[in-house]
C-alpha cells in the first residue's frame, strides 16, 4: 500500500492529467485519461510526460508502462521502455511502443500477444484497426515455457474482427523439432462473441482407411480471403482411387448472406464440385455464437428464424455415392411456437432434382421434415432427452417415404472420469422407402437400442458406442474412440467396426 503522502501526490497527478487531456482545447480526442506517479505538462507544445506506474486509457484500449510521452493533439503515445497494451480482447507486451489512440495505428518491438491461452511472439509488429502484423513470428496455444507445439513463420497476421491468426510459408514444430512445412494456415482463436474455441485442426494430414478409398491421406490447407471468408486447398491420396486435388472458398457477404464454392478431382472418381448459398431473414435467433467459426461451418447455429439455401451439386459424394443436385432449394424455420412445452422445434422443406450415378436414378425429390426435442433433468446429473422426428418425402410419382421416429436418451456422469448413456428409438410410422442408395446406406427399418460409455484419465479419453437393431439384436454400429491428450494438442483415433472405417487426426486446443 502506498504511503499517504505518495498516494495524495498520485491522486493530484491523476486529476491534473485528466483535466489537461479532457479540458484543454488542444488536448485532441475526448476520453483520454492518464494516471502516473509523476506527470508534467508542456502546454504550448501539448506534450504530457508521465513517469512511474503509468496507465493511459482511451475507449477500450489501456496502456501500462514505466514512462510515456503523450502528444495531446494527435493522441499519440510513445513508450521507450517496456509496455503493456490491452485492446480487442487481446494483450500485447513488448518494448518501444509508438501508438496512436484515435487511429489505433502503431508499432512495437520484441512483442508477445496473448488471446486467452493462445499467444504470438515476434520481433516487430505493425498495428491498425483491422489487423496486427508480426515479423519473425511464432504462435501456439500451449502455455508451457517450452511448448509441446508451435508454428513459426517469417510473417503472421492477427485479424481483430474475426479473431483469426494467418501465417504463410511456415513450419509446424513438436517439442522444438520441425516436423511439417505449412504453406498457409488459419488459426481461429474463437474470441469473437466472448467464446474461446476449443479445437483447431492441426496443419497435418488426416490418415485413415475405408472400403471405398482404401488407405488414404487427406491434407487441407486453409488460406484467408477476407475478414470472415476463407478458402481450402485439398491434396489427397487413396490407395484405391489415386491422387486428388482441388479447392473451395467460403464467403460471408453480410449478416444475411453466406456461401461456399468448391471444385475437386479425385483419381478414378474424376471431377466433382458445387456451390451453396444461404440467405437468412426474419427476426434474429438468440444464440451465444452467431458468427460461423472456422472449421465449424456445418455446426453453425441459426442466425435468424428463417433461412433459404440454394445448393448446386455435381457428383459430390454422400455416403460413398456420387450424387448431383441441380438444384436443391431448402427452406428452414426455427422457433416454431410451441414454447409452452419448452420444446426446441425445427421445420425444413426442400425440393429439387436429384440424380445418383451408381443406380442411374434421376428424379424430382420433395421433402418436409420436422424435429422436436425436449430435455428434462431427472436429477442434476441425469438429463432425460426426448425427441420426435417426422419426415415425408416424395420421389416424382414413383414412390414416397413417410416416417415418424421417437427417441429417448438418458445420460449420467458417474464421476469426473466416467460418463455413460443409453437410448432407444422407435418407428411409430415407417411407410415406403427411398430409391436412392445414398439414402439407404446404413439404414435399417428397425427400432434400435444404443449405449455408450467414456472414461477420462489425465486428459485422455477412451470411449465405445454400440447400437443394435431390435427385436433382432443384430449389430447396427460399434464405434471405438481414443483421444490422447497432450496438454495443448490431442491425437484422436476412431475405428467404426461395422463400417470398417479408421481415422487418425490431430487437433490443437485453445484452452
Amino acid at each position: 500500500m502506498k504511503p499517504p503522502r505518495k498516494l495524495f501526490k498520485t491522486l493530484i497527478f491523476t486529476a491534473s492529467a485528466v483535466l489537461l487531456v479532457l479540458g484543454t482545447s488542444q488536448a485532441g480526442p475526448k476520453g483520454v485519461s492518464i494516471k502516473a506517479d509523476s506527470i508534467s505538462y508542456t502546454k504550448d507544445k501539448g506534450i504530457i510526460v508521465a513517469h512511474g506506474s503509468v496507465e493511459a486509457r482511451y475507449k477500450d484500449a489501456t496502456i501500462e508502462a514505466d514512462r510515456i510521452v503523450f502528444f495531446t493533439q494527435e493522441a499519440h503515445v510513445i513508450s521507450d521502455g517496456h509496455f503493456s497494451l490491452s485492446k480487442d480482447r487481446s494483450n500485447i507486451k513488448g518494448e518501444k511502443l509508438d501508438y496512436f489512440f484515435r487511429s489505433e495505428k502503431g508499432t512495437a518491438n520484441n512483442v508477445k500477444i496473448t488471446m486467452g491461452s493462445t499467444w504470438i511472439k515476434g520481433k516487430n509488429i505493425t498495428m491498425d484497426k483491422e489487423q496486427t502484423q508480426i515479423t519473425n513470428a511464432e504462435m501456439s496455444s500451449c502455455d508451457l515455457e517450452n511448448p509441446h507445439y508451435k508454428i513459426s513463420a517469417s510473417n503472421m497476421t492477427f485479424y481483430s474482427k474475426s479473431g483469426w491468426i494467418v501465417e504463410y510459408m511456415g513450419l509446424f514444430w513438436i517439442n522444438n523439432v520441425p516436423v511439417f512445412p505449412v504453406p498457409t494456415y488459419v488459426y481461429d482463436t474463437g474470441i469473437i462473441g466472448g467464446l474461446y474455441r476449443k479445437k483447431n485442426p492441426a496443419p497435418l494430414p488426416e490418415i485413415g482407411s475405408n472400403d471405398t478409398d482404401g488407405f488414404y491421406i487427406d491434407e487441407k490447407v486453409v488460406w484467408r480471403l477476407s475478414s470472415y471468408s476463407y478458402g481450402l486447398l485439398g491434396l489427397s491420396y487413396g490407395s484405391k482411387k489415386g491422387i486428388g486435388i482441388g479447392g473451395e472458398g467460403n464467403y460471408v457477404l453480410n449478416d444475411s448472406n453466406e456461401g461456399n464454392i468448391r471444385a475437386y478431382t479425385y483419381g478414378s472418381d474424376g471431377f466433382y464440385g458445387g456451390a451453396t448459398h444461404t440467405y437468412y431473414f426474419g427476426e434474429p435467433v438468440q444464440s451465444e455464437r452467431l458468427r460461423p467459426l472456422l472449421y465449424e461451418v456445418l455446426q453453425t447455429p441459426p442466425k435468424k428464424k428463417y433461412d433459404l439455401t440454394l445448393d448446386m451439386s455435381y457428383r459430390e459424394r454422400i455416403n460413398y455415392e456420387r450424387v448431383s443436385m441441380l438444384p436443391m432449394v431448402t427452406f428452414r424455420y426455427i422457433d416454431v411456437p410451441f414454447s409452452f412445452l419448452d420444446f426446441n422445434p425445427k421445420v425444413e422443406i426442400s425440393a429439387g432434382s436429384v440424380s445418383e450415378e451408381s443406380s442411374g436414378i434421376n428424379v424430382f425429390k420433395g421433402n418436409i421434415k420436422s424435429s422436436f426435442d425436449y430435455v428434462h433433468p431427472l436429477t442434476t446429473d441425469i438429463p432425460l432427452r426426448l425427441g420426435v422426428d417426422a419426415s415425408y418425402t416424395g420421389y416424382d410419382s414413383s414412390s414416397r417415404w413417410f416416417n415418424i421416429l421417437g427417441r429417448v436418451d438418458i445420460n449420467r456422469k458417474f464421476s469426473d472420469v466416467v460418463e455413460a448413456g443409453i437410448g432407444y428409438s422407435h418407428y411409430f410410422i415407417n411407410d415406403g422407402g427411398s430409391p436412392f442408395r445414398f439414402e439407404n446406406y446404413r439404414y435399417f427399418p428397425f427400432d434400435d437400442v444404443r449405449a455408450h460409455v467414456s472414461y477420462k484419465i489425465m486428459g485422455s479419453t477412451l470411449g465405445i458406442a454400440v447400437s443394435y437393431n431390435t427385436p433382432l439384436f443384430t449389430v447396427r454400429d460399434i464405434d471405438y474412440n481414443a483421444t490422447i491428450g497432450m496438454h495443448c494438442f490431442d491425437t484422436t483415433v476412431t475405428w467404426r467396426a461395422a463400417r470398417r472405417e479408421f481415422a487418425l487426426g490431430v487437433t490443437l486446443a485453445t484452452n
